[in-house]
């Protein structure tokens, strides 16, 4: 008996799917809210089209309110405190927690696995960007492209790091191959400061049998008064030059990974200049160490 009892009530409203459907009956935002039948979910999904229409008008009506104040703002500097009570400010505040609101509703709606109120939720956004969305066009000229190009005015960076003509855009080349540059000189000394010491000998190894080719021969003997220093110890830690390893370990990663967001503008001469800069500076420091201690002292992308 009870089994049917909660059977009666899985059945009946609210209704809650969890998975994508097409019926009619659904419970919408509220346990009250219960669609029974093709007609009501119809003029439901009405409401949601003009919800959508509704949130991108918000967006819209909060951009152009932000461009008028700017403008005003232009003649007149004004404080923190003064813009922060603003009642400009105030209206954008309620108007953000109103946009906010709908934000949340229309995926709440989506959340239904309602294949129809989803519909209405993306028909909806799709004709409020179609009305109020051409102010996006020139923002979306600062978004990164996700191919190879040439574009002179690229954000590097920073927001305000972006050049507006040629020679802006060539000192930022040969900024980011400095900076490119210095990384393989920082990594080579860190490798210095960790590398250890090592005696040299030169032994003769000539016989008679040799003759006049008397080559002696320098090899590598490591102390062996030296003892390694265990981790986690204070005289590890406290150790000068694991300070100094320390620093340049982080100053390399940061160098690093801004590199690589450089990288990620899919900028040729960008590009070209980090790696410019990378070759140059190994070729100038490859010499004084070698593979294993190169690859030791790389990060992420070296």
């Amino acid at each position: 008996m009870w089994l049917l009892q909660i059977k009666m009530k899985m059945s009946g409203p609210p209704f809650m799917h969890m998975w994508f459907h097409t019926k009619p009956e659904d419970t919408v935002l509220f346990k009250t809210w219960n669609v029974t039948d093709a007609g009501t979910m119809a003029w439901v999904c009405a409401i949601v089209v003009v919800a959508g229409i509704f949130l991108e008008a918000m967006k819209y009506m909060r951009w152009k309110i932000e461009k008028w104040q700017k403008k005003k703002e232009e003649v007149v500097s004004r404080g923190y405190f003064s813009r922060l009570f603003d009642p400009i400010h105030m209206a954008q505040s309620i108007l953000f927690m109103i946009q906010l609101s709908f934000s949340y509703i229309l995926m709440l709606l989506f959340m239904t696995f309602s294949v129809w109120l989803g519909i209405a939720v993306v028909v909806g956004l799709g004709i409020g960007y179609l009305i109020f969305g051409s102010r996006t066009l020139k923002m979306m000229m600062d978004m990164m492209m996700m191919y190879f190009h040439f574009r002179i005015e690229e954000p590097i960076l920073f927001r305000q790091w972006k050049p507006t003509d040629t020679p802006g855009y060539v000192f930022s080349c040969i900024s980011i191959f400095i900076i490119a540059f210095c990384l393989e000189l920082l990594k080579f000394g860190r490798m210095w400061m960790t590398r250890k010491p090592k005696i040299m000998t030169v032994e003769c190894c000539c016989s008679t049998s040799d003759g006049i080719w008397g080559i002696p021969e320098t090899t590598v003997i490591e102390p062996r008064d030296k003892v390694s220093i265990a981790p986690f110890t204070m005289e590890s830690i406290s150790d000068w030059k694991h300070f100094m390893s320390s620093s340049f370990y982080f100053a390399q990663n940061f160098m690093d990974y801004s590199l690589m967001l450089i990288a990620m503008t899919y900028n040729y001469p960008l590009f070209l200049s980090l790696l410019a800069g990378h070759a140059v500076g190994y070729f100038l420091v490859g010499p004084l160490m070698t593979i294993e201690e190169s690859e030791a002292a790389g990060t992420c992308c070296s």
